[in-house]
């Protein structure tokens, strides 16, 4: 993800102050470390269950889709160990026009489109256009390639809007096929519960990403300044997760 600013939740756990008070005197450099390491990797590791819950809400006719849109790469902003106790990493969908999943965003936030400057409609196929086993229509199959043959046709005065359809036939020149309606607003409703899986997916996932951190970085820790206390400290706040 390029920045914060895009849609993104943020991947933080709350402790009492005087619990992050307390283990980040006995471990003023590790604790900052394992919490930002154990946030970022469970943000890495909630990218494949958030591609299942992508095809599980949307029909996804391209097998590529959740793998290009929802990406370590692409959709991970890693948590600083300079922001503890403030730490946070975030998962999300980048805002970008030029990003090929941002039509994500509408599923999960619903919304309003207009027609762009331009001035091109929206042109949403009917059930009879068919598309190929990755989603995508053929040339032909497209508007413009549809208006280009000799029987493709543009009707702006249907009654339910404008369409462009496709005659029938040689002699049945009423025989007409509603290939896509022109829309110049269409209003998009909200069907992935992206925020809802994702909170579900970290909730199960951290903690254990935690415990192994913070453990580490305790191990870590030079001998000179590691005391019993440290030990008792841990254990401690581990049974508060």
């Amino acid at each position: 993800m390029a920045n914060r600013n895009d849609y993104s939740i943020p991947l933080a756990i709350r402790y009492p102050d005087a619990e992050i008070r307390r283990l980040a005197f006995v471990f003023s450099d590790q604790l900052p470390f394992a919490i930002a390491s154990a946030l970022t990797k469970t943000a890495a590791l909630m990218v494949m269950p958030m591609r299942d819950s992508l095809r599980k809400n949307l029909d996804v006719r391209s097998r590529g889709l959740p793998a290009a849109a929802f990406s370590q790469r692409r959709s991970v902003v890693r948590a600083e160990k300079s922001d503890f106790p403030k730490s946070k990493a975030y998962l999300g969908v980048p805002d970008d026009p030029k990003f090929r999943g941002r039509f994500l965003l509408d599923h999960i936030q619903g919304g309003t489109r207009t027609k762009n400057e331009s001035g091109h409609r929206f042109a949403i196929p009917t059930r009879g256009t068919k598309r190929n086993a990755k989603g995508r229509l053929a040339p032909s199959k497209s508007p413009s390639g549809i208006l280009a043959k000799s029987k493709g046709y543009l009707d702006e005065d249907a009654p339910g809007g404008a369409i462009i359809g496709l005659r029938k036939g040689r002699r049945a020149r009423d025989r007409r096929q509603v290939k896509f309606n022109l829309r110049e607003k269409v209003e998009i409703v909200e069907v992935w519960p992206f925020e809802k899986d994702a909170a579900k997916i970290f909730k199960r996932e951290y903690p254990e990403r935690f415990r192994f951190q913070l453990l580490a970085a305790a191990k870590s820790a030079k001998k000179k300044t590691r005391r019993k206390s440290e030990t008792r400290a841990v254990r401690a706040f581990l049974k508060t997760l």
